[in-house]
C-alpha cells in the first residue's frame, strides 16, 4: 500500500518545505489549530477543521497523491500513503495511523546525529543546525539548555512542539549555529542540548586549514548540514571526500525565511554557487538578480530541482528562464523511483570522458529555450531532445541546470553506490573554472 518510492527524509523535507510556501505566520495565527494536508506530487493543499476533512477535500482532487499533514501551530507531522478513488475511509483512516507511526521520532535522539563539517579554510563560514527531540505535549515552558564546543557559536535555539490525536506528542529544539574558523586546526567536540527531560549529546567536528594556490571558492546555499536532511550523518561522507579531492574553498550558509538566502555576502568572492532546495526555493527576488548578475559577471551557478520536490521547479525557473533553460514540472512514474543513464546520453566531450554510469531518483527533465547559448550534458531518452543535466553560458559565465533535488542525498545515499554521480557533480563543480583569480570561464566551460 505505500509507495516504497519515497524516501522518509525526502517527504518530510518536501511536505514542510510546502508548508512554509503556503502557510506564512500571518495565515498560521489564523489558522492555528486546524490541519494543513499537501499532496507531495502535485503541491495541492487544504486546511480543514479535522485532519479526515481535510484529507478527504484533497484526496477528492488529487486521488493518486502521496500526503503529508500537520497540524497548523503545533508543528506535528506524518505521512500518507498513495490513495486511489475507490479507497474505503477506513483503508484511509489505517493509512494515516500507519504514516504517522513511520513518522514518530524518538525521544532522546538528534537529526542529523552528528555535526561533522570535514575540511573548510580559515575565514570560511560554516552554518548548520540540529533538531533534538523528548517526550511532551506543550512547548510552551519546557526547558531548553545548549553547552556547544569552544569552537561553536549558538546562533539560535528554539523550542517547538510536534503534537498529534493519533501519534505521541513530541517537543524539540533546533539549534541553529556556526563554526569559528579564525585559526587553523583540528577542533572536535560535543554540542550538547537538552531539551524536557533529555540532554543529547552531539559528535561536532571540523579541519579547518589554511587557504591554497588557486582553489575554488564555492559557497553552497542552503548548507547541507541541517536539521531537516537526515538523521544519519554518513549521507555526507561522499560530499565531504568531494570537497577534499577537488580542494574547493567551501562556504556553507543557514537559510532563514524571510531573509534573503544570499544573506550579505559579497558574491564577487566565489566563483561557483551550489543552489539547493532552500536556496531554490524561498530566493527572494533580489537573490535571483544578484545571482544573474554573478553570472553575468563570469561566475558559474549549479541549480538542483525537480517536481518530486513541488516548490523548486518553480523557484529554479526564475533564475534559470532568462539563461536560456527550463526545467519541466513532469517526470517518469516508476515503482522504484530510479533512473539510469549511461553510454550516449552522457555527453562525450572530453569534460566528462570518467563518467560512464549515473543513476537519478525520480528527476524532471530540462529542456533547451535558447539554442545558441545552451546544451544538454545529460540526455534524458524517457524526454527526447530534452535532458536530465544542461548548461546554458549567460553573458561571461555560465548556469548549469541538474534536474534532481537533495543533491548531497544524490551523491550520498546507498542506493547511488557504483554509480558517477558524485565525479559528475566535482566535474560541474570544477571543470572549466577559472582558479587564477581573474575572473569568468578559461576556455573549457560545460
Amino acid at each position: 500500500m505505500f509507495d516504497s518510492t519515497l524516501a522518509r527524509e525526502e517527504i518530510d523535507a518536501r511536505g514542510r518545505a510546502l508548508f512554509e510556501q503556503h502557510v506564512p505566520r500571518d495565515v498560521a495565527a489564523r489558522e492555528e489549530g486546524r490541519y494543513y494536508v499537501v499532496d507531495v506530487l502535485s503541491g495541492e493543499y487544504e486546511i480543514g477543521r479535522t485532519d479526515m476533512e481535510a484529507t478527504e477535500d484533497l484526496q477528492s482532487r488529487q486521488p493518486g497523491g502521496i500526503f503529508w499533514g500537520t497540524r497548523i501551530g503545533f508543528a506535528a507531522a506524518y505521512r500518507l500513503s498513495r490513495i486511489r478513488v475507490t479507497t474505503c475511509l477506513c483503508v484511509l483512516l489505517l493509512a494515516w495511523s500507519q504514516a504517522r507511526t513511520f513518522a514518530q521520532a524518538k525521544p532522546g535522539t538528534a537529526q542529523p546525529d552528528r555535526l561533522d563539517f570535514g575540511r573548510v579554510n580559515v575565514g570560511a563560514i560554516v552554518e548548520g543546525s540540529v533538531r533534538v527531540w523528548d517526550e511532551g505535549d506543550r512547548a510552551a515552558g519546557v526547558a531548553i539548555a545548549v553547552q556547544p564546543p569552544s569552537f561553536v557559536r549558538v546562533i539560535r535555539a528554539e523550542p517547538g512542539i510536534r503534537n498529534s490525536e493519533n501519534m505521541a506528542s513530541r517537543v524539540y529544539c533546533d539549534v541553529s549555529l556556526a563554526v569559528d574558523t579564525a585559526q587553523a586546526g583540528e577542533y572536535s567536540g560535543s554540542l550538547t542540548v537538552g531539551v524536557g527531560t533529555r540532554v543529547v549529546e552531539l559528535p561536532t567536528s571540523v579541519r579547518v586549514v589554511e587557504p591554497g594556490p588557486n582553489q575554488i571558492r564555492l559557497l553552497v546555499v542552503e548548507t547541507p548540514f541541517e536539521k531537516f536532511s537526515t538523521s544519519n550523518a554518513d549521507m555526507f561522507k561522499s560530499w565531504l571526500q568531494l570537497v577534499e579531492t577537488a580542494r574547493l574553498d567551501v562556504d556553507y550558509l543557514e537559510v532563514v525565511r524571510p531573509r534573503s538566502v544570499l544573506g550579505d555576502r559579497d558574491l564577487d568572492r566565489y566563483q561557483v554557487i551550489l543552489l539547493g532546495e532552500g536556496g531554490v526555493c524561498f530566493a527572494l527576488e533580489d537573490d535571483v538578480d544578484r545571482l544573474l548578475r554573478f553570472i553575468d559577471g563570469g561566475g558559474r551557478v549549479i541549480v538542483c530541482a525537480n517536481r518530486y520536490f513541488v516548490p523548486s521547479v518553480q523557484g529554479a525557473n526564475e533564475l534559470l528562464g532568462p539563461c536560456g533553460l527550463r526545467i519541466d514540472d513532469e517526470e517518469v512514474r516508476r515503482r522504484a523511483g530510479n533512473i539510469d543513464i549511461s553510454g550516449g546520453d552522457i555527453r562525450d566531450d572530453g569534460v566528462l570522458k570518467d563518467v560512464r554510469r549515473l543513476r537519478f531518483f525520480r528527476p524532471s527533465p530540462i529542456a533547451l529555450i535558447d539554442l545558441k547559448a545552451a546544451k544538454l550534458l545529460v540526455s534524458a531518452p524517457q524526454f527526447p531532445g530534452r535532458g536530465y543535466v544542461a548548461s546554458a553560458r549567460f553573458g561571461q559565465g555560465e548556469i548549469i541546470a541538474i534536474g534532481q533535488s537533495l543533491w548531497w542525498n544524490w551523491i550520498g545515499d546507498a542506493k547511488f553506490d557504483g554509480f558517477d554521480n558524485a565525479a559528475l557533480l566535482q566535474k560541474l563543480l570544477t571543470s572549466g573554472v577559472d582558479t587564477t583569480g581573474e575572473g569568468g570561464s578559461d576556455a573549457n566551460p560545460m
